[in-house]
């Protein structure tokens, strides 16, 4: 299922009316996951350091296209708990804490707009060279 976004958005009543707020996205624009063209590839020397998924997590974060994009809007956007998303982004190395369920990984990338975690997890698989280059071909 391919990622797009709408060319508009539907927010909370502006408390001066009776209707909801509609703002229109330019999709050019860069929006709070990225832009309108899904999430990117993250170069192959940024998972040197990747030492598991944890790491793969917090790269994603660390790459996310819009750097203003603060934690609580992280858990607007995947959803879940502030104190869920401390404990995926935690770096006190307690092994304890949550790890950023599987099901939540299509959103996180989403939201940061880049494919950290699935090309961490497709290193892992051994996916080959050329099924790698075609990935990057259908995300370019």
């Amino acid at each position: 299922m391919s990622q797009h976004f709408a060319l508009f958005s539907i927010g909370k009543p502006t408390g001066n009316s009776t209707g909801l707020a509609i703002d229109f996205v330019d999709p050019e624009l860069p929006l709070v996951g990225g832009m309108l063209n899904g999430p990117s590839w993250v170069p192959d020397e940024a998972f040197k350091l990747v030492r598991g998924y944890r790491d793969a997590v917090l790269l994603c974060w660390v790459y996310r296209r819009n750097k203003a994009m603060t934690r609580r809007t992280l858990v607007e956007l995947v959803g879940g708990y502030a104190s869920h998303v401390s404990d995926w982004l935690a770096t006190d190395g307690n092994k304890n804490r949550r790890a950023l369920p599987a099901k939540k990984i299509k959103a996180f990338e989403a939201a940061c707009g880049n494919l950290a975690i699935t090309q961490w997890l497709a290193r892992q698989a051994e996916v080959t060279i050329l099924e790698e280059m075609l990935a990057k071909r259908r995300v370019a």
